[in-house]
């Protein structure tokens, strides 16, 4: 294998690592949420802190949020069911990510490299290709990875539709020096959204292992949400 391969190959592996390593801190991070709000009420109730009170001094511009869905940070905010789209440090999220998941314009080199594999993959793949002999657990795992290939090519997860290729014996494009500029993006890309991710208060909350790291997350919580008064010297 060339060295030029075997550093696509590279990429290819690091950007389906990071994409397995995001979607689990997203899982760790939404489990956590219930447990943050429990701890936060108890903080609050242990603490003398007036919920109440403080949730209508909650800013307009959080309190248009509520009750919708917030990327990242939903959960952990939900004080009268109100979200922010703001992270532990105090970072709003759409900043964080530097471009927009739109779909790749069709004009684009990157976008009919990896239709046109889309569309050989679609050749083993679409229910209106699979052969009647193909035994009807075949056919729907066939039609689940159809169904995975067109969201890969969509959302840019080239690596599933290199795996489908390797497994269906179809060509995969050679143009490794392109492809590795992209590969570098999206790794990139996927890097700044779990450090996004990393820093919301529910996965903060999730890795505290102490109380009292919890209870200093509470406190920068509240302070962050309503301010330094709620804690009077």
């Amino acid at each position: 294998m060339s060295r030029a391969r075997l550093r696509w190959q590279q990429l290819v592996n690091q950007l389906h690592y990071l994409h397995e390593e995001y979607e689990l801190i997203k899982e760790i991070a939404a489990q956590a949420a219930p447990d943050f709000q429990d701890y936060y009420d108890s903080y609050c109730r242990e603490n003398n802190i007036d919920r109440d009170s403080l949730t209508r001094q909650i800013p307009d511009w959080m309190d248009k949020t509520a009750h919708e869905e917030v990327k990242q940070t939903e959960e952990p905010c939900d004080t009268r069911e109100v979200t922010i789209a703001t992270s532990e440090h105090g970072e709003e999220h759409d900043q964080v990510i530097e471009r927009e998941d739109g779909e790749i314009s069709e004009d684009s080199v990157e976008y009919k490299t990896f239709h046109r594999l889309f569309k050989q993959l679609a050749l083993h793949l679409h229910p209106d290709r699979l052969i009647k002999h193909n035994s009807e657990s075949e056919k729907a795992e066939r039609t689940r990875m159809f169904s995975e290939a067109k969201r890969a090519l969509k959302q840019r997860q080239y690596f599933k539709l290199i795996e489908y290729a390797k497994k269906f014996d179809v060509p995969i494009p050679d143009n490794y020096e392109e492809q590795k500029q992209w590969m570098r993006r999206e790794i990139k890309h996927m890097q700044q959204k779990i450090n996004t991710e990393k820093i919301t208060y529910n996965y903060s909350f999730a890795i505290c292992e102490t109380r009292e790291q919890k209870d200093q997350l509470m406190k920068r919580f509240l302070v962050q949400v309503y301010g330094k008064d709620v804690f009077p010297v």
